[in-house]
């Protein structure tokens, strides 16, 4: 029993790693594609809250959006 056993590990290590180290790498990508694109989020952020200004009139609603859009911006890029 113990060879089937031995077979099993020797099984699920053959087939999970390859599967973990895809899925780390696929991750790491994902977040050095939005670490790359981060100011032109910020910027988005910015548009979109002068936009709601200037449609809504409730500026300060929209500046506390766009104070937490563009600090998480700018907290993301100095931890990249």
């Amino acid at each position: 029993m113990n060879w089937y056993g031995n077979l099993l590990e020797k099984g699920a290590s053959y087939t999970l790693k390859p599967v973990g180290d895809a899925i780390i790498e696929g991750l790491t990508f994902v977040g050095h594609t939005i670490t790359t694109v981060m100011p032109e989020i910020g910027a988005g952020v910015v548009v979109i809250c002068a936009v709601g200004m200037m449609l809504t009139g409730d500026i300060p609603k929209w500046i506390g959006r766009c104070a937490v859009g563009l600090g998480g911006a700018i907290i993301w890029l100095l931890n990249a």
